[in-house]
């Protein structure tokens, strides 16, 4: 066997032995400081393609902005979903954040950046008089 044929052979192998991730398929671009939110997430194969399979100990983190109440750790179902829902930033938050999903046995995915704004319930918008 010649050298180029192993190196693909090898690729090919190390590419299904990738571990499964994360992919977002619902999370908010805007968020209003305060209101809830949710979030689902499917496992991916190293393709991109849907894994049915539990994930145990399923975490999301935020990264700029912290919860109110951290994110209730979680299993998926049997088709790799999860979600989590009724999340909520604290109120005055503002900003950008990301949100990073991981388990172990699977590589964490990170989200697209989220903006979180002052609802106009905030106490410092209600202060306001124009």
């Amino acid at each position: 066997m010649n050298r180029s044929v192993l190196a693909l052979l090898v690729s090919l192998v190390l590419a299904g032995c990738k571990p499964p991730t994360f992919s977002y398929t619902k999370v908010p671009t805007t968020i209003s400081e305060g209101n809830p939110f949710l979030v689902e997430v499917q496992l991916t194969n190293a393709s991109g393609s849907p894994r049915n399979q539990v994930v145990t100990d399923v975490k999301l983190t935020s990264e700029d902005i912290s919860f109110v109440v951290p994110p209730e750790v979680r299993d998926s179902d049997a088709e790799g979903k999860v979600v989590f829902s009724g999340l909520h930033f604290p109120i005055d938050s503002d900003g950008t954040t990301t949100l990073t999903v991981s388990a172990p046995g699977s590589s964490s995915a990170v989200s697209r950046v989220l903006t979180v704004s002052p609802s106009l319930t905030s106490p410092f918008l209600r202060g306001l008089s124009l």
